[in-house]
Formats: C-alpha cells, sequence, structure tokens
C-alpha cells in the first residue's frame, strides 16, 4: 500500500491508538511477571534436571511433560548455524529459557528489557502450559487479533467495533494475569490508562483534538511508541514500515499544525497579558497613592480608636460597678423571697397543724361519746342478760308448775278411773246377781 500524504483517516487514527496501548500501555508493564515467572521454572528446571549443564546426550526436549511443542535450542548460544548434534544446549540462565520458547527469528532479546519486544512477550505468554489457560488463551487472542492486524495493518478492517474489541483483549489479558499473580500492582494502573485512551483515543480519532491536555497526557507515550518502531523496523516489511511512517508523520503534522495555532493563541494571550499588565502597574500607581492617604487616615482613626478605647475601658468599668451591684441587690431579692418562702411554709405548717390538732380534739369527742355509748350498751346489754335469766327461772317454774299439773291430772284420771272401775265391778256383780235370780 503506497503512502498518502494529507491527514489521518479515522482507522488509521484508530490503528494508532491501539498501537501506543499496545506497544507502550500494556506490554513494558508484563515483562517484569514474564521474567518472574521464567526465573521460577528456571530454578525448577535446574534443580530437578540440571539444565545448566545438559548435552545433546542428555537434554530436555519439553518444558513440561505433555507439552505439544518442543524447546527450540536454536535459539540459544549461536546453535542456529550449527546442526542438532552440535549444539550447545546449556541452558545458563532465565532469559536463555525464555528463547527457547519463541521462534528464532525472536529470540534476539538480551535481557527481559526493550529488547524482549511485543512479539517475543505475546510468544511467551502463549506457550501452554506455562501460564494459567486464562492468560494463554487471552494472549493468543492479542496476539492473533491485535499484534498480528497491527504489523500487517488493512486499514479497512479497523473500524469503531474492531477498535472497541482491541481493548477488551488487552483489557482480558491484563485482568487474566492479575488473577495469576494477586501481588501484581501495575494491572490497575494499566486498566486505568487503557480507559483513558479508550475515551480520548475516541475523541481524536473522530478529529476533534485537545491539543493542551492530549499532549500533556499523552506525548510521553507517543515518543515512547516512535522509538518502539525505530527498534522494530528489523522485524517489519517495506510496506508496513512506509505505512507506519507515514501515520506517524501525518500524527507530526497534525500536532505542530495544532501546536503551531496553539503557539499563536499563547503569543495572543502573551500580548494581552502584558498590555494587561501594564493597566494593572498603572492602576497600581494610583492604588500606592491612594494608599498614602489611606494610611495618613489610617493614623488619624488609630488615634480615634485609642481614645474609644479608654472611654469603652471607663464604660466597662462602670457596667462592671453596676454588674456587681446587680448581682448584690439579686442576692438580697433572692434571700428575701427565701425568707418569704419560708414564711409562707411555715404558715402553711401551723395552718396544717391547727387542722390535725382539731381533727385530733373532734376524734377524742368522738370516742368519749363511743364510749359512753358502749357502756349504755353493756348495760342494756346486762339487763338483757339478767330478764334473760328471769325468763329462764320463769319457764323452768312454768315447766315444774306444767309438769306438776300433768302429775295432779294423772292421778285425778287414776281416781276417776278406779272409781269407774269399781263402779263397773259393783255393776256386774247385779248382773251376775239379777241372773241368778
Amino acid at each position: 500500500m503506497a503512502p498518502t500524504s494529507g491527514e489521518l483517516s479515522q482507522d488509521k487514527r484508530r490503528w494508532l491508538v491501539i498501537s501506543i496501548c499496545l506497544h507502550i500501555v500494556v506490554i513494558p508493564r508484563l515483562r517484569g511477571i514474564i521474567a518472574e515467572k521464567i526465573k521460577s521454572v528456571y530454578d525448577s528446571k535446574k534443580r530437578m534436571n540440571r539444565i545448566d549443564t545438559q548435552t545433546h546426550s542428555k537434554y530436555l526436549s519439553k518444558i513440561f511433560p505433555g507439552a505439544r511443542r518442543d524447546l527450540n535450542y536454536e535459539s540459544i548460544n549461536g546453535n542456529d548455524h550449527q546442526d542438532p548434534e552440535n549444539f550447545d544446549y546449556k541452558v545458563e540462565d532465565a532469559v536463555s529459557l525464555a528463547k527457547l520458547l519463541v521462534q528464532p527469528f525472536m529470540a534476539k532479546f538480551t535481557a527481559f528489557d526493550d529488547s524482549f519486544d511485543t512479539s517475543a512477550a505475546l510468544a511467551v505468554l502463549s506457550y501452554e502450559g506455562l501460564f494459567r489457560p486464562g492468560v494463554t488463551k487471552s494472549a493468543k487472542d492479542v496476539n492473533f487479533n491485535v499484534r498480528t492486524e497491527w504489523a500487517h495493518p488493512d486499514f479497512t478492517k479497523w473500524t469503531k467495533k474492531y477498535y472497541t474489541d482491541c481493548f477488551r483483549f488487552l483489557k482480558d489479558l491484563v485482568s487474566h494475569i492479575s488473577v495469576e499473580f494477586p501481588d501484581w500492582t501495575d494491572n490497575t494502573q494499566i486498566l486505568q490508562r487503557l480507559q483513558w485512551w479508550k475515551k480520548h483515543g475516541t475523541v481524536f480519532c473522530l478529529g476533534s483534538l485537545d491539543v493542551p491536555d492530549f499532549l500533556r497526557d499523552s506525548l510521553q507515550e507517543v515518543k515512547a511508541f516512535s522509538k518502539t518502531f525505530t527498534d522494530l523496523r528489523g522485524t517489519l516489511s517495506e510496506e508496513v514500515q512506509l505505512q507506519i511512517s507515514e501515520a506517524l508523520e501525518s500524527f507530526k503534522s497534525e500536532l505542530r499544525v495544532e501546536v503551531d495555532s496553539l503557539n499563536i493563541r499563547q503569543s495572543k494571550l502573551e500580548l494581552n497579558q502584558n498590555q494587561e499588565i501594564k493597566e494593572r502597574r498603572d492602576g497600581q500607581d494610583n492604588i500606592c497613592d491612594r494608599l498614602s492617604t489611606l494610611e495618613s487616615n489610617q493614623e488619624a482613626l488609630k488615634e480615634e480608636v485609642c481614645a474609644l478605647r479608654k472611654e469603652r475601658k471607663g464604660v466597662e468599668n462602670e457596667i462592671e460597678v453596676l454588674k456587681k451591684t446587680v448581682l448584690e441587690m439579686q442576692m438580697k431579692l433572692k434571700e428575701k423571697k427565701d425568707v418569704e418562702t419560708e414564711n409562707k411554709v411555715l404558715k402553711k405548717t401551723v395552718l396544717e397543724m391547727q387542722m390535725k390538732l382539731k381533727e385530733k380534739k373532734d376524734v377524742e369527742d368522738e370516742n368519749e361519746v363511743l364510749k359512753k355509748t358502749v357502756l349504755e350498751m353493756q348495760m342494756k346489754l346486762k339487763e338483757k342478760r339478767d330478764v334473760e335469766n328471769e325468763i329462764e327461772v320463769l319457764k323452768k317454774t312454768v315447766l315444774e308448775m306444767q309438769m306438776k299439773l300433768k302429775e295432779n291430772e294423772v292421778l285425778e284420771i287414776q281416781t276417776q278411773f278406779e272409781t269407774l272401775r269399781t263402779t263397773n265391778a259393783t255393776f256386774g256383780e247385779q248382773e251376775q246377781i239379777q241372773d241368778s235370780v
């Protein structure tokens, strides 16, 4: 694709924003995590498999049992120009172990620094079995959908949706790594920076650019990407180099136009500021004259204030005396009120005692009446008892008389019976005599 001049299209702007996020925001901050993991695996393999002293007769072919890919020993110790039987199989450090995990053309790095580029970093992260499955999958997604499309750009693919998907792939990779490494502290900063680029990059892609804010917050990363692009030239085709150069030059050209416009506005602003400063200085001279007058007036005011303070002090002393007098009067009035209150209480108490005394006398009178009544009742009761006794005597007498009367009647009846019986006997004898006759 031949380079074109002029303003950057929206698709190229999206591609440029993702380029900065991939190569500058994300990958440099992942190198420490990768180095930590490779160092741990290297120490384990050195202790258990002696990979630092291994030879062609006995060497580790796979980093883990059952791994799909063999280790690329042609990537270390200059083995790429040797036959396998002549390879130097000694893995002397963690960097060399990392080289075994990538293709020889990627194994140009000498440490986990800027030489450890995006391709190598994603290749190590994608190596199955080294990291957790989530990290491996998201690294493959970034490598295939972001890095590969960046390195072989077809700008018609860089739609708004594809731009959003690239941010999602990058965020997923960071999130999965933070799960595997809970103590990793860079994840929050990376995610915040990705969010910033997604928000402001969208505005930039639409052709709107707030130059002061954008330059302040992104210029350092843009410069870092320019340097990274220079380092990556050897791994890119001429066509891609031309495309990237064109995009960067167009971007720089836009920035220069905006900066020139900003400089013009700044010059006008400085001119206006200078005019304003002159006016302020003239105004300051007037203020100085007015200040001198104010200082003179201030001295007179100070004297008046001193006099007022003295007068105020005298008034305050009088007020204190009045306060003291009022306080004494209040105390006396309070004492008088207390005495009156006590007198009222005493009067009330005396009245209550008089009432109680009267009630007591009434009770005593009632008691006397009751005593007299009780005595009378006792007398009547005694009389009643005497009458009852007399009645009992009478009843007894009557009973006795009734008994005697009954006895007399019985005697009389018996006498009559005897008489009758005698009469009957006599009458019988007469009948017998008559019969005999």
